[in-house]
C-alpha cells in the first residue's frame, strides 16, 4: 500500500491512475462468461475508456483486457477425498453426496473474463 500511495503522485499517468483506484478502492469491473468476448465489444469498452478517461489506444490496454481463468476441483489419480460421518464410518466423499460426483469434478472449467472501468458501463 505504501508503494501504491506513492505511485498514485507519479508522472506516468496510466501508473499514478491504476495506484490512485487501488487505494480509493475504486476497482475494474469484471464479467465472467462462458465463451471469449467479441473483439467488438472489447473495441467498444476500449473506445469509451479513451473517450472518458482522455486516453490514448496504447493506455485502453491498460484498462481494459480479457483473458481466461480455469479451475480443475478434483484432479484424477490424486488421493480420494473422504468423509468421517457421525456414526465413525469414513465414506468417500462422492458415495456420501451425489454433488461430488468425481467425473463431474474432474472436468476443467473455463471461464472467459472481460474487466473495464466501471465508468464505462
Amino acid at each position: 500500500m505504501v508503494s501504491a500511495k506513492y505511485w498514485s503522485d507519479h508522472s506516468d499517468r496510466v501508473l499514478s491512475e491504476l495506484a490512485g483506484r487501488l487505494i480509493r478502492r475504486d476497482l475494474l469491473s469484471i464479467e465472467l462468461d462462458n465463451e471469449p468476448f467479441a473483439e467488438d465489444r472489447i473495441k467498444k469498452f476500449r473506445k469509451l475508456a479513451a473517450d472518458r478517461m482522455n486516453l490514448n489506444r496504447e493506455q485502453t490496454e491498460y484498462f481494459v483486457f480479457t483473458g481466461s481463468v480455469s479451475n480443475l476441483a478434483y484432479a484424477p489419480g490424486t488421493p480420494q477425498i473422504q468423509i468421517l460421518l457421525k456414526n465413525g464410518i469414513i465414506s468417500d466423499i462422492s458415495e456420501v453426496s451425489d454433488m461430488f460426483d468425481h467425473r463431474l469434478l474432474s472436468e476443467r472449467i473455463t471461464k472467459y473474463y472481460l474487466c473495464y472501468p466501471k465508468e464505462c458501463r
